[in-house]
Formats: structure tokens, sequence, C-alpha cells
């Protein structure tokens, strides 16, 4: 059974994504983000968090989106995945908070792929990232480049 959270949601690409508040565990400066050859268009680099180098997933080119408005500086947010960490570069996008009260009366059906649940509203659908799954993704591409 899913459940409305409070979300941090941005809009890329004509949609709007949001990811959990209770997994996000600081939002820093997307340039922040070092290059990693082989990413295969999942991985834009690696940032460090804590002490812990993170993989930072390009969500912009994970979902098809053109980078936003250049008059915003570039986010990365870096979100508890499991018993790890991952980066979800979000580039420019316009961000909020959207409490769970304001979701009341959403329709709520479970996530595919990389996304946990969808809210249905009436100014459109929410759809919630899964950090674990886009962590496995940008794993699994980081393991594939250094097998390469």
């Amino acid at each position: 059974m899913v459940s409305a959270q409070d979300l941090f949601v941005f809009h890329m690409g004509g949609r709007t994504l949001a990811i959990e508040t209770a997994l996000v565990e600081t939002v820093v400066d997307g340039e922040r983000t070092f290059f990693v050859p082989g990413g295969g268009g999942v991985v834009r680099g690696v940032t460090s968090h804590r002490g812990e180098l993170v993989a930072v997933a390009d969500l912009p080119a994970l979902f098809g989106a053109a980078d936003e408005a250049a008059e915003r500086s570039s986010k990365t947010v870096i979100a508890a995945a499991g018993s790890h960490h991952i980066g979800l570069y979000i580039g420019r996008a316009f961000s909020t908070l959207l409490w769970k009260e304001e979701l009341a009366g959403a329709g709520v059906e479970e996530g595919r792929g990389p996304f946990s649940m969808r809210f249905r509203r009436e100014d459109g659908a929410i759809d919630v990232i899964d950090a674990v799954a886009v962590f496995e993704r940008a794993a699994a591409a980081l393991s594939a480049a250094s097998r390469s």
C-alpha cells in the first residue's frame, strides 16, 4: 500500500518528478560533480558527501529532458538509497516542497521502473523517484564501464 509523504518536487522535461523528503539528506551545487568516463549517460559523475564518494545519476539524461533555464543554478539532491547514497542531478529544474496534506484526495498508484509511486492530481501526475532503483541503474552503469 502506498501513501502520501512530504515531497521534494521538481519539473523536468514537461514532467513533474519528486522524491520523498525523508530520503533527502541535502541539496548541493550541481557543479560539484566530477566526471567519470564511461558513465553511459546514466551517471553524470561523482561527488563527495560526508567523506563518501557518491555516484550522481543524470536525471535529465535518464528521463530524456533538456536542462532548464540558465538563470537558476544547477542542483544535485543527495538521497538515501537503502544503505547507500545516490546523487540525483536535477540541473536547473524549478523545485519546491509539497506537503502530504496537499496530496490529500490525489489518486495514488504503484510506480514502475525508476518510480516508487504516482500521484494523480487535477493539475497533473507526480512521479515519485525510487532512489534505490536509480542507485542500482547507476551502479550497473559504473560496473559495466569498469569492465570495458
